[in-house]
């Protein structure tokens, strides 16, 4: 089988060695250098069980590098693996790299313990049809989703059909692919063509006993108490703004050098896409507001909502100071998730983040 990395697993374990020497040393280092935006915002505390062992096949490009390399920060580096995807035969004749089929990587997978399989899909004529097939058939205990691109926002309505399978577009990462590969919800699967629910939750999750307060800036009423009532199904308490409140309460409140903001209580601030009107420059609306953020709640978590996301959009949100991505319309799981994460330390602010 060929992977993508060529470094043995010797050589792995005596670079981790190496690294875990000098706490000092590395940290100095990872100071000094200066990572992409993916794995600079995808650098969260490992969130998943440590015996998770992830093997993504396909490509990882556009958005769904963006996917590979949160899943990749979740688990231990060892534990997420990328491999190439088999040649399919044609004609009854089985060609390309090796010669291997489909069903002797599932094998080799099954073989090096494995139990979670991501199938990239960056677009829609790439869909797995045959890998799935063999998988359903001779492969029940080997738990696969596929992983798509945004050209699922328009085929869940017009053209996929019922999967079947669980399928997940890249940024449902809170209410998707975290509860899918956690094992906390492993029937999620996709509901078409219904689009404000991508998956039937079958659990709700508990009240956190200390639940991070927030706050949640809208210019949608009924979104905003949406994500209000979220909140507030956790225990955690959210007031709720417009973007014109906002900008009066904080566009002129200058705090004096070395002061602390009064509002350090705050723990998320959720920006909510309502907040654009049209004709509005994205970039310099994103900036403006996550300034605002970070001088008045510098220890707060600061979430963007976009109704249909992209990767271009999030990384501008990204480089304004974004820290998580949510999606709406949904059943509010995201937000919970992410407060869940949040309440236990696994979210940092960009104060926090290093």
């Amino acid at each position: 089988m060929q992977r993508l990395s060529s470094a043995s697993q010797s050589q792995s374990q005596s670079q981790s060695q190496s690294q875990s020497q000098s706490q000092s040393q590395s940290q100095s280092q990872s100071q000094s250098q200066s990572p992409s935006e993916q794995r600079k915002e995808s650098r969260v505390p490992p969130t998943l069980p440590h015996s998770l062992k992830i093997a993504w096949l396909g490509p990882q490009a556009g958005a769904l590098a963006w996917l590979a390399a949160r899943l990749s920060a979740s688990v231990p580096t060892e534990n997420f693996q990328t491999f190439r995807a088999p040649s399919l035969p044609v004609n009854g004749i089985q060609g390309g790299a090796g010669g291997q089929t489909p069903e002797a990587l599932f094998d080799e997978l099954i073989a090096s313990q494995f139990n979670r399989l991501v199938l990239a899909c960056p677009t829609r004529i790439d869909y797995p049809f045959t890998w799935i097939k063999a998988l359903q058939a001779d492969y029940p205990d080997l738990p696969f989703a596929v992983a798509t691109d945004s050209w699922w926002d328009g085929s869940r309505r017009t053209g996929i059909g019922e999967s079947g399978h669980t399928l997940l577009p890249w940024y449902r990462w809170w209410d998707g692919w975290f509860e899918w590969i956690s094992g906390e919800n492993p029937a999620i699967s996709s509901l078409l063509p219904h689009p404000s629910a991508p998956y039937l939750p079958t659990s709700r999750i508990p009240r956190l006993e200390q639940a991070p307060a927030g706050m949640i800036v809208s210019n949608c009423q009924a979104t905003g108490e949406a994500w209000s009532m979220a909140a507030q199904q956790l225990g955690a308490p959210a007031s709720r703004l417009s973007l014109r409140s906002f900008q009066q309460r904080h566009a002129s409140a200058a705090l004096p050098t070395g002061a602390a903001p009064p509002t350090a209580d705050i723990r998320w601030v959720l920006w909510d896409d309502s907040c654009l009107n049209l004709g509005d420059d994205e970039r310099d609306a994103l900036r403006e507001f996550f300034q605002l953020t970070a001088a008045n709640y510098p220890e707060a978590v600061p979430i963007a909502a976009f109704s249909l996301p992209r990767i271009a959009t999030w990384k501008i949100a990204q480089s304004a100071g974004a820290r998580e991505l949510l999606a709406k319309p949904n059943t509010g799981r995201g937000l919970q998730r992410a407060l869940q994460a949040c309440c236990m330390g696994h979210l940092n602010s960009p104060s926090k983040a290093g």
